[in-house]
């Protein structure tokens, strides 16, 4: 699977750097989009699966508790806006089935070029839940320990 090499090389990236500034770090950053179309390649995917398959997935979502884990240690790094500022970027929206809940609007500032947290746990909930790997369950415990949200 490219994008358990892809994620790697992101995160190796970031390890050499320091930074995420550089041009080759940016060239591997994964954003949201990317993480839906995974998402949405996941579900394509067969509920059998061979030895080898599954050890592409378990990857997968290695990587992206390694992505989550990147995340969190930004957002302490990072000024956090006030509750003002968060509530500006954003807007409830009404789903389907009537409960609201808040979108950042594409236009309003929001930042679409870096994934999410939530994006990533979409992609490592699929394969721990579809494919019932539910003992990555204690691996995100342990890697997310030193990076409490």
């Amino acid at each position: 699977m490219y994008f358990t090499h892809w994620f790697n090389l992101y995160l190796q990236s970031l390890d050499g750097n320091g930074n995420d500034d550089d041009n080759t770090t940016s060239a591997y950053t994964p954003t949201d989009i990317h993480m839906r179309w995974i998402f949405v390649l996941l579900a394509r995917i067969d509920l059998l699966c061979s030895a080898d398959e599954m050890a592409c997935l378990r990857n997968l979502a290695r990587s992206c508790i390694s992505l989550i884990a990147v995340v969190r240690r930004r957002k302490e790094e990072s000024p956090q806006p006030s509750t003002h500022d968060e509530q500006v970027d954003r807007t409830k929206e009404m789903d389907i089935s009537g409960a609201e809940t808040l979108m950042t609007p594409p236009g309003s500032g929001g930042d679409h070029k870096t994934p999410s947290e939530c994006s990533m746990w979409f992609v490592f909930c699929a394969v721990t839940s579809i494919w019932g790997q539910r003992d990555l369950w204690d691996d995100a415990n342990e890697a997310l320990r030193q990076n409490p949200p």
